[in-house]
């Protein structure tokens, strides 16, 4: 009982020795068993297995575990079934610079296969598995006194994001994700941008796609993007920049039946609940409306419900109050035989 931390069971001491095996177990025909075995039913503050560095190691290896066995399932296992709060494995390295402290590679492997709809049976590099556990969190970045580069970072060349490739690919079968399948908490930004996607030399291709696929269960409420901003009092819920565009659309909506359904709640709006500024335009259509096909109805139309109008009261105004010569409004029916051009009732 009188060991302490100088007292050794067993020492091997070959000091001169620069090449060779210390320690070399054969089991050639073992198939079951175990070839060494530590039992330390007490261990508390020590260590069961414990490799000392040297400050020259280049490509030598501290532990270098290898089989050649195409059929293993867990070659290394650690079971650490009765840990509650502490950690099961931990890398530590202080003072890294360029270097990396885990690296999980396939070399110059390429036989992985993609199964997207049984994924269990596709090719995976890393995995976790906590699909038993309710609450939690499974990956956690820890990048708090990150300024510059990037907590994940996630680097795809040619190929990779080709056919029906993916950088990321998030799958979720929940029918009610009330939090949002993806989930950005960014409060306490004040200036600056959450999300930047960018695509600098794009020709044809989109920078956000939301689809909702061959599905066609929406009802009257399902909203495919919502920008939700009740409790602003200033500023702009969406912002479009297109300075330079010359041709095409800033905004293009395409659609099969009424494309926008603008509401305001507002009892008074000085500037109007929609307003269109051109204020520097010279030539040209500052609102145009084409329908070549129009047979019935109206093409614009004012309505209003209100009792409550006075003199005072105009459905519609035309303000050209600097304007000394043109036309204030402009009505060409050239081949028009029958019919009222304008008619009031």
């Amino acid at each position: 009982v009188a060991m302490d931390e100088s007292s050794n069971m067993l020492k091997l001491q070959v000091n001169q020795a620069k090449t060779g095996t210390m320690i070399d177990i054969h089991g050639a025909k073992l198939v079951d068993g175990i070839v060494l075995s530590t039992s330390l039913e007490q261990l508390s503050t020590g260590m069961s297995f414990a490799v000392e560095d040297t400050p020259f190691l280049s490509n030598g290896k501290l532990l270098n575990i290898q089989t050649i066995s195409s059929q293993s399932v867990n070659p290394i296992l650690f079971r650490l079934n009765n840990i509650d709060d502490g950690t099961g494995v931990y890398f530590r390295s202080t003072h890294l610079t360029t270097g990396t402290v885990l690296d999980l590679s396939t070399k110059t492997g390429n036989k992985m296969v993609y199964a997207s709809n049984t994924a269990s049976k596709g090719g995976k590099v890393f995995v976790i598995d906590g699909q038993n556990e309710a609450k939690g969190t499974l990956l956690n970045v820890r990048g708090y006194s990150l300024v510059k580069g990037s907590a994940v970072k996630i680097t795809g060349f040619g190929k990779s994001i080709q056919s029906n490739g993916h950088l990321m690919e998030i799958v979720s079968n929940a029918s009610i994700p009330t939090n949002g399948v993806v989930n950005v908490g960014a409060d306490s930004v004040v200036k600056g941008t959450i999300m930047h996607v960018s695509l600098d030399e794009t020709e044809n291709g989109r920078g956000v796609h939301l689809s909702t696929s061959t599905g066609s269960s929406m009802n009257k409420y399902g909203v495919l993007l919502k920008i939700d901003g009740d409790s602003q009092k200033r500023g702009t819920l969406l912002d479009v920049l297109a300075l330079g565009l010359v041709s095409g659309s800033a905004v293009k909506i395409t659609t099969g039946n009424k494309a926008i359904d603008l509401v305001t709640k507002s009892s008074f709006l000085s500037s109007g609940a929609f307003q269109l500024r051109s204020d520097s335009l010279e030539y040209g259509k500052a609102w145009k409306i084409s329908s070549d096909n129009f047979h019935r109805g109206s093409l614009l139309e004012i309505k209003t419900k209100s009792v409550a109008m006075d003199e005072s009261s105009n459905m519609l105004k035309l303000q050209v109050n600097q304007a000394k010569t043109g036309t204030m409004i402009d009505i060409h029916g050239a081949k028009l035989v029958d019919g009222i051009v304008l008619s009031t009732s």
